[in-house]
């Protein structure tokens, strides 16, 4: 009886890595509040992760985004925000954490009402998001 090579078995794992990586979606809708002042407003779906998604942060790039701050007051969440800032180690983008205090978002479901505005630097609207929150991830972060 001949034995299966190495090769072969890591072939197979290789092939079955991508049915393994799964990703949650998150959607929004994108506001023009007057004066350089925009907000993101956020449904994140868990379509595909075997739990329970109990945090996601999406960051705000340093020179395109300014002052961020929480417009949701979501029950049983805790949200935070941060400016990007330029300091001591040069730019930093700002992020907004938001971390389920109680079940968090159960597979299958989704969430809406996540929301965070900003002041936006350029005349031109704000770029399209996308983002996916990886199963593998231990702390998911979205580009915004």
């Amino acid at each position: 009886m001949r034995k299966p090579s190495i090769l072969i078995i890591l072939v197979i794992a290789v092939i079955m890595i991508p049915a393994l990586a799964q990703a949650t979606s998150i959607f929004y809708d994108l506001q023009d509040l007057g004066g350089g002042v925009w907000k993101y407003d956020y449904t994140v779906r868990n379509d595909t992760l075997g739990s329970a998604l109990g945090e996601f942060t999406i960051w705000f790039d340093y020179g395109l985004y300014d002052v961020l701050w929480i417009e949701s007051a979501k029950a049983d969440w805790f949200e935070q925000a941060f400016d990007p800032v330029w300091d001591a180690t040069g730019p930093n983008d700002g992020f907004y954490n938001v971390i389920a205090l109680a079940g968090g978002i159960a597979p299958g479901a989704e969430e809406a009402g996540f929301s965070v505005s900003f002041l936006w630097l350029y005349d031109f609207a704000p770029p399209s998001f996308s983002g996916s929150i990886s199963s593998t991830m231990v702390r998911s972060s979205i580009r915004g």
